[in-house]
């Protein structure tokens, strides 16, 4: 198609998941995120990327889709 596409993320994107319903539909949702799948279950949630955010206090994470074409 000549078209490619880019996705772009930030350091605190540690983990993602491709997320396509088991194969069953024709296309593929990357998903970027902050912790590991299951992470808030893990031995240690910390190194897994887990954190706690306190009421009033904010995080972020920044990330960016494009295309173009060659």
């Amino acid at each position: 198609t000549g078209v490619r596409t880019f996705l772009e993320a930030d350091d605190a994107t540690r983990s993602w998941t491709i997320w396509n319903n088991g194969g069953e539909v024709p296309y593929c949702c990357p998903e970027p995120q902050s912790w590991t799948t299951n992470a808030p279950n893990a031995p240690d949630p910390e190194a897994e990327g887990f954190r706690a955010i306190a009421p009033g206090d904010k995080w972020s994470m920044r990330f960016r889709l494009y295309a173009d074409r060659r």
